[in-house]
């Protein structure tokens, strides 16, 4: 699934929804940890992923 064409735009929109209105009245009543944990935790898995996807494969 990674390896398909279609993968960014599919991790775009991820991205999206989990910074949408819905999602973000439910962070809304987390603790200030929770929130930042939420904000970090999902922002950090979405770097993740974009460094999985787009790493050039070593060329030794």
């Amino acid at each position: 699934m990674i390896n398909k064409p279609e993968f960014p735009i599919l991790l775009f929109v991820g991205g999206l929804l989990l910074f949408a209105w819905p999602l973000m009245e439910v962070a809304r009543t987390l603790s200030p940890g929770g929130r930042i944990l939420y904000f970090f935790g999902f922002w950090a898995l979405i770097v993740f992923f974009n460094i999985v996807l787009f790493r050039k494969p070593d060329r030794s």
